[in-house]
């Protein structure tokens, strides 16, 4: 069942991404592209090393790795706020093409 509901949105979102436009299409293409292998190069990967690691390292370095991914996340929230502060007006930290 939950294969079907993954399957009808991803079909819904690429049915989306096809009417926006090249431009969106041409981006989430190139993202599939580089995300694709490092999926199947990650998930080899982690098999291996989750049989030769004992389990409380593993969930020791997988704790370290989150809190600083949310140590990037909430930096960068930060300074988003502190530039539209500085600024007095809406600043976006997004790229604009």
């Amino acid at each position: 069942m939950v294969a079907v509901t993954a399957l009808s949105i991803s079909i819904g979102h690429l049915i989306r991404f096809v009417q926006t436009g090249d431009k969106v299409l041409t981006m989430l293409l190139s993202i599939v592209i580089f995300t694709v292998p490092g999926v199947i190069i990650g998930a080899q990967f982690g098999s291996f090393f989750a049989g030769r690691i004992p389990q409380p390292i593993l969930l020791r370095i997988l704790g370290v790795l989150f809190i600083l991914i949310a140590a990037l996340t909430l930096g960068e929230v930060m300074i988003c706020f502190v530039l539209s502060y500085l600024t007095w007006t809406e600043h976006s930290c997004r790229r604009r093409d």
